[in-house]
């Protein structure tokens, strides 16, 4: 609202991605707006962020930022969260927060990882910077993530996914060559815990998307509805 009334637009919202776009064309000013770490049915403790800010000076005044922890966690997240079309570069910004902080407190971090609910998302961006650009971890923190079980399978297929950046389906714009079956697979195995992936797959299939809105096209007042046509339409989809 505020910047709307300061001369904005939305252009787009993407309420699954905690995300709109809003534009002055005046000024030609795009404005990326998130609330929130995505996607939404990985339920992540983004409300937590505000606990521990930080502050920069940008020309002369400062600014509320994350903390260190906290950037580290997103840049991971933000690394792994779109699989299927990821980038190197997301992997090179993990790889020098790690070498810009030798005396990072990893404890610290991977505790703070546990509280907002992405451990593993973290675990496996740590493992494929390591392994793709050399990332300096620490050897005995390397070794701690080389015990973890089942996250080579994510590893892999995330690297995959880099190296053929040049193959994509024609079908649904994903890339080919996939390790897991799935973004919902994949998803699921990243769950830190039984509770948190009985959670996933309960959000997954009560929160409307985009396609429940295309099935069926209801006005404003009655957008309540789409939380019973979306477990319909899944039913439809499945038969």
């Amino acid at each position: 609202h505020l910047l709307i009334d300061k001369g904005f637009r939305i252009t787009h919202r993407y309420d699954n991605a905690f995300q709109s776009g809003l534009r002055d064309d005046q000024r030609r000013v795009n404005v990326d707006l998130h609330w929130g770490i995505p996607p939404r049915e990985l339920h992540l403790a983004s409300h937590l962020l505000w606990d521990k800010l930080s502050s920069i000076d940008v020309a002369n005044q400062p600014l509320p930022t994350f903390s260190l922890s906290d950037t580290m966690i997103l840049t991971a997240v933000n690394a792994v969260k779109e699989y299927w079309d990821t980038r190197l570069y997301r992997f090179c910004d993990l790889a020098e927060l790690v070498q810009r902080n030798p005396q990072l407190d990893w404890n610290g971090l991977f505790r703070r990882a546990n509280q907002l609910g992405c451990a593993r998302m973290l675990y496996v961006a740590l493992m494929v910077a390591d392994k793709l650009l050399a990332a300096p971890l620490p050897r005995d923190v390397a070794t701690t993530l080389s015990h973890y079980q089942g996250l080579e399978p994510l590893i892999d297929e995330v690297t995959t996914q880099i190296e053929c950046a040049h193959l994509t389906s024609k079908n649904d714009g994903y890339r080919q060559t996939r390790v897991v079956k799935s973004d919902k697979h994949f998803f699921l195995q990243l769950q830190d815990s039984a509770w948190r992936r009985f959670h996933y797959w309960l959000n997954w299939a009560t929160t409307p998307s985009a396609a429940d809105r295309q099935f069926i096209k209801l006005p404003r007042a009655l957008e309540s509805l789409y939380y019973l046509i979306r477990p319909l339409r899944l039913l439809l989809r499945h038969h």
